[in-house]
């Protein structure tokens, strides 16, 4: 089993050959809630670094328990999920997290939000549609748990990509004997040792030698190609094109973000000298830098509520509407 899959096993979400059975609507009608609740946990009372540093514990001065009014508004089903439990649920699981901003239905560059220490790590590939609107295709649903929805859909794609891989058995090999191979071949499968020599106590006249048939190949017989056929195949080619241009923004995005580990280290040496400096200054400026801090750190969750607030308010029409949404424009 791969580290993916033990991972995902080892969180006890979902057995993944359950998850592999079911259609794209199923696996996030019944991933969805789960996930919520798995990632606000994660940001809660998880060890890695993008959890530790939502919780300020990368901050020279210390950080009172200010994040969880925005973790009990987050634990609630419908509410618009935020790039913290995004990249909270790629730590969670061990994945690489690219997301591709989508304005105005045109794709911008993408950007890694999270980058797992492990190089074979799944890479989870989802886009954002103005801020309203997460998903990886067109089944992705808006019903407000747009986010889960997409990454429900992300793990049962990986989870089926794995298992097929796992349970590929390798095609028999042809076996192809020549006549160097004849004294080392099993008997069985030869002539035997008498025919041999009888067949060896044969006048050279009489042997009947059989060659290998040698295939000819056909003459290509080329035929114009309709104009809706040769439009397909040029359809076809743009759309590869366009998959490989993408997939070497994504490469390159990953490439320039920080590893995990990187940015743990980085973090620790920076709020090691923090530390250093806050003490050498007097008692009123250390409090001063302190509140200055904190007040930084309560303005980015300010900022991550107000995006959760700016998000629509989904009723009967518009959820078909961004259930529907086309991920490729």
């Amino acid at each position: 089993m791969s580290a993916f899959l033990e991972q995902f096993e080892k969180l006890k979400l979902f057995n993944y050959q359950e998850l592999i059975k079911l259609d794209e609507i199923a696996v996030q009608n019944k991933m969805a809630g789960a996930l919520r609740a798995a990632a606000i946990k994660h940001l809660r009372t998880g060890k890695g670094v993008v959890a530790q540093s939502f919780r300020g514990e990368y901050i020279a001065s210390g950080l009172d328990s200010s994040y969880e009014p925005f973790l009990d508004k987050q634990a609630k089903s419908g509410v618009w999920g935020t790039y913290i439990e995004a990249t909270a649920l790629a730590e969670m699981t061990g994945c690489t997290l690219v997301v591709t901003p989508v304005k105005d239905g045109a794709a911008q560059d993408p950007i890694c939000l999270y980058r797992a220490d492990n190089p074979n790590a799944p890479v989870i590939k989802l886009f954002n549609s103005n801020n309203t609107h997460w998903y990886v295709n067109s089944k992705t649903q808006g019903d407000g748990n747009c986010l889960f929805n997409a990454f429900a859909q992300a793990f049962q794609q990986e989870a089926k990509q794995e298992s097929a891989t796992k349970n590929v058995v390798p095609a028999k090999e042809k076996t192809v004997v020549s006549a160097t191979s004849v004294a080392t071949a099993p008997v069985s499968s030869l002539r035997t040792v008498q025919n041999l020599k009888a067949e060896n106590s044969v006048p050279a006249k009489e042997k009947v030698v059989v060659a290998a048939a040698v295939p000819t190949t056909p003459k290509k017989v080329t035929t114009p190609l309709s104009k809706a056929k040769a439009g397909m195949f040029h359809h076809t080619d743009d759309l590869q094109a366009k998959a490989a241009t993408q997939q070497k923004a994504i490469n390159a995005a990953i490439q320039k973000h920080q590893t995990a580990a990187e940015l743990q280290k980085e973090l620790e040496d920076s709020v090691t000298q923090e530390r250093l400096r806050l003490q050498k200054l007097p008692l009123r400026e250390r409090k001063l830098v302190k509140q200055q801090i904190e007040g930084d750190y309560k303005l980015a969750l300010k900022l991550a509520l107000e995006e959760v607030e700016s998000a629509p308010v989904l009723n009967s029409s518009n959820k078909k509407a961004l259930s529907r949404r086309s991920p490729m424009r």
